[in-house]
């Protein structure tokens, strides 16, 4: 769709436009060029074959709109990369120690790498990193409770905090294999976290395949889930909720104490003049 100049407002095209599209290759030399109709909806495509000769690299395309005097912007460009495939000829392999970790263990990870006939990928220069983001805790399936502070929970389009835990490079040895521990400490954290361990491994001819893992990292071995059995009450009336304990793995955790606190949060509405 084209947007007005003037009011900013969305708008299907209302006279007969066409798209003026061209394509250059990693070289800079033109490769495509074509004018293409504009429909009704005010979209357009076209196709563009890559030949087998092509130049590998970054490819540009442009667009503009004619005619397009009363438009702003109207030169817009993207880019794109040719590359050649080439069948890997050994497989990379991520795993961890545990299924499931605990705050203040150490995680252990270990990369194995082989070619297809069989024999040991030695030597081979391996880069690794380990990236954490917020899990919200999700094995516990018999309705939804929240399983940590109201600010920290989240049950549906929740937007992670991502973070580099560790970051290295090393070498596979005579079986192929590399290990490495990464201490792990939940203390600043409010929520217990994923932790992704990404590992590329080179061969000589420097072909890169890469491979990753993922475990969970619980800040405790128990985890409470509350919710109200009312989410709204009058004055006067009782309101009721229902607390759980579970184990990190969704099943039932029986004979636990637990101390519930209940706080009051109040919101006050501000009228400003001319909002």
């Amino acid at each position: 769709r084209l947007r007005e100049v003037d009011t900013g407002i969305l708008y299907i095209p209302k006279t007969s436009r066409k798209a003026l599209v061209s394509i250059e290759d990693a070289r800079y030399q033109n490769v495509y060029s074509e004018t293409l109709e504009i429909n009704k909806f005010g979209s357009f495509s076209g196709d563009f074959e890559v030949s087998e000769e092509a130049a590998l690299g970054d490819y540009r395309i442009r667009v503009s709109i004619s005619p397009g005097n009363d438009l702003r912007g109207n030169n817009e460009e993207a880019r794109f990369s040719v590359l050649a495939y080439r069948k890997p000829e050994y497989r990379v392999e991520a795993t961890a120690a545990e299924k499931d970790y605990y705050d203040g263990q150490k995680l252990q990870f270990s990369v194995d790498g082989s070619y297809y006939f069989g024999a040991a990928l030695d030597g081979a220069k391996v880069e690794w990193r380990a990236m954490s983001t917020d899990y919200f805790f999700n094995r516990y399936t018999d309705g939804y409770y929240s399983f940590a502070l109201e600010d920290s929970w989240c049950w549906w389009a929740c937007e992670r905090e991502t973070e580099v835990l560790a970051e290295g490079s090393g070498k596979l040895d005579k079986d192929g294999k590399y290990q490495l521990e990464i201490p792990y400490s939940l203390e600043d954290k409010s929520l217990s976290q994923i932790v992704t361990f990404e590992a590329d491994v080179y061969d000589p001819n420097n072909q890169v395949v890469s491979n990753r893992v993922s475990v969970p990292v619980h800040k405790s071995k128990v985890y409470v889930g509350i919710r109200p059995k009312e989410y709204v009450v009058a004055p006067g009336e009782e309101a009721s909720v229902e607390v759980i304990t579970v184990n990190p793995d969704g099943t039932p955790k029986p004979n636990q104490k637990v101390t519930v606190k209940l706080l009051s949060r109040t919101w006050n509405s501000i009228k400003k003049k001319g909002v």
